[in-house]
This record gives C-alpha cells, structure tokens and sequence, in this order.
C-alpha cells in the first residue's frame, strides 16, 4: 500500500500533467523485482496491490525501477509513510462508512456470478462498495480493473476494522438484484463510482438512502442465517466481536 499511497500522491500533485520520466526507487526487493517484470507475481493480495501499483505507475511516459538498500533509502519510505497517514486521515467531505443493516442482505447476480450484497439503510456517505477480491473474480473484469481505478480520495473506510480503499471503479458495474426473503422480485441496478476496497465484509455492498435510521451493537448469528455469506467471508475479524447494525426507527422512537 506504501507504493500505492506514494504514487496517488505524486500525481494528485502533478495535478493531472504527464509525467514524462518516473524512478521508481525502494528497498525491498520483492516490490521491485515484481513491479519491473522480474519476478512472478504468485499471492493473491499482492496481485490486486501489483495491477494498482503498475496501473498508477503507468500515468508516466517512461517507467524504471531501482533496488537499494535501507539505509539509503530513508528518505522515500519517510515519503511513502507520509503518503500513507495521509491517506488514513478521513476527509469529512469525502467521509466513507461500513455500517451494514444485515436484515436487507440481497441476493445479487453481476457478470453470471450469484453473491451477497448488504446495503447501510442510507449513512452519511452514500457509495458503493466492492470486495477487491470479489473484483478480481468476475470474467468481465478480472486483474485488469485494477489497472485503471480512479483516486479514491480518501484511503479508507470509516469502520471498526482498517479496510484500505485501492480506488475507484471507472467502469459502471451491472447488478440484477433479488431480495433473500422471497427469492423473487428482482430490479436491474447500474452502480457507478464504486469504491474498490481491501478485504470487505461482504463481496458487494449497496449504498441505500433512508431518512431515519438507529444505530445497533450486536453480534451476528451466521448459524440463524446459514448460507448468508460464504465461509471466507464470516471470517472477517468485522463480525467475529459486537458490530453496529443500522435499523429503521419508528415513529414515536
């Protein structure tokens, strides 16, 4: 993410000017040898981190990497570190939250695949979501999304777990949307500026708009809802303590 973080703000500073020749300078040998072609790529967090990386780095005519040791190389992990608490401070304009109201899990199928979705009943930042990882497995879209995403703005998710945001989808992203309860009923959704984030909860989520919503702490009961989410999925350190759900209050409440 340290790449990441540096490379987005290079060119928010360059505000939108071409970059004719870029260095790309670090010490670990890992990061240069797979961003320069070297070495393979072979874990699949580091694949979606490679194809952001590269996609960023690409903005410049001309790109080269440079291998050197630590203690040379105080000055950009300082720069990269900066970049990085940077992006963890929350903009208030571009705040972005994970509070799930659980009872509204959908049932969604985008590019052939059958997943969950849960939606937020409306909080103050209405955006959607994706799972990165969910990203990367649909036909239609695959590594190759993560080459073009946009700047996110802010760098994570408001939560009570550190979800990092690796961009902004560009492409629209298709849905047809089918309530869980009834399994009939389904709506044709086009989602648009859908946020791309590390290790979400649930493969999609659904911004919604409610005017008035109560906030909830409680534990979910995967057992009372068996096949809710896949078992990678409920994992999540998000649901494993007391989460905050989002429910619709009463009139009277």
């Amino acid at each position: 993410m340290g790449l990441i973080s540096g490379l987005r703000r290079l060119l928010r500073e360059e505000q939108g000017q071409v970059i004719d020749e870029l260095e790309i300078i670090g010490d670990s040998e890992l990061v240069i040898r797979q961003m320069d072609g070297s070495y393979q790529v072979q874990d699949a967090t580091l694949k979606l981190y490679h194809s952001t990386a590269s996609g960023l780095a690409r903005s410049a005519r001309s790109v080269s990497y440079r291998q050197v040791p630590r203690e040379l190389n105080q000055l950009a992990n300082k720069v990269a570190s900066d970049a990085m608490t940077q992006q963890s401070k929350l903009d208030p304009e571009n705040m972005v939250f994970y509070a799930p109201n659980l009872g509204g899990v959908s049932v969604v199928h985008v590019d052939g695949l059958r997943v969950y979705a849960s939606n937020d009943l409306g909080t103050s930042a209405h955006r959607f979501m994706i799972d990165a990882a969910c990203l990367a497995s649909l036909p239609s879209f695959g590594l190759a999304a993560f080459e073009n995403l946009g700047d996110p703005r802010n760098g994570v998710v408001a939560s009570k777990c550190a979800m990092n945001i690796l961009g902004v989808l560009l492409q629209p992203l298709s849905l047809s949307v089918q309530l869980c309860e009834d399994n009939v009923g389904t709506s044709e959704v086009i989602l648009r500026d859908v946020l791309v984030v590390e290790s979400l909860p649930v493969p999609i989520h659904i911004a919604v708009r409610h005017p008035s919503i109560k906030l909830t702490p409680a534990k979910f009961d995967f057992d009372a809802f068996p096949g809710l989410l896949p078992p990678a999925y409920q994992a999540h350190p998000y649901w494993t303590s007391d989460t905050t759900f989002l429910s619709i209050l009463s009139p009277g409440d």
